[in-house]
């Protein structure tokens, strides 16, 4: 891969880092509160976690501009995801022994599973203590889907049971 390739994965990576800050400003200014406050933070984990759809029932807001600034959050971390992942991916087909960096908040990360760390790029030197385990299964169940018999408020009746998935 040519240089100036590396390059412009590189300035995507730098715009889409830019938008995401914007995004979560945007975030704390429609729920008033300050970036770095823990309400704040407490979203971007639900949305990490859970999503946007269980994120937003879970805000609990009718207010139109928390959900518009919980979606562009959404949307500029999958952008942001994607930019690191295509840099990342042109950087290992160059270096195939280098090591990959993740995004977490906004932040970028290398994992070093051999020593068991975590250590963002912007913090290098401090690396943190993480426990990599495998696991057989999720810790936490699925809710199964069920179709449910609705009534659709339609007189006629054409014989045909009318159901959705829950």
């Amino acid at each position: 891969m040519a240089d100036n390739d590396l390059s412009q994965l590189h300035a995507a990576c730098n715009d889409a880092h830019a938008r995401y800050r914007q995004a979560r400003a945007s975030l704390a200014k429609a729920v008033d509160k300050a970036p770095d406050h823990e309400a704040v933070s407490e979203i971007v984990d639900s949305i990490q976690e859970l999503g946007l759809n269980a994120t937003l029932d879970r805000l609990k807001t009718r207010d139109p501009k928390v959900a518009e600034a919980v979606t562009q959050l959404v949307e500029a971390a999958d952008a942001l995801d994607l930019a690191v992942a295509s840099r990342e991916n042109a950087f290992q087909a160059k270096e195939p022994n280098r090591e990959r960096a993740y995004v977490d908040d906004g932040r970028e990360f290398t994992l070093d599973l051999d020593a068991g760390t975590s250590t963002y790029l912007d913090d290098p030197d401090h690396p943190i203590k993480v426990a990599i385990e495998k696991m057989d299964r999720l810790p936490y169940d699925h809710q199964v889907l069920r179709a449910t018999e609705l009534d659709d408020g339609d007189d006629e009746d054409d014989g045909r049971k009318k159901s959705r998935r829950r």
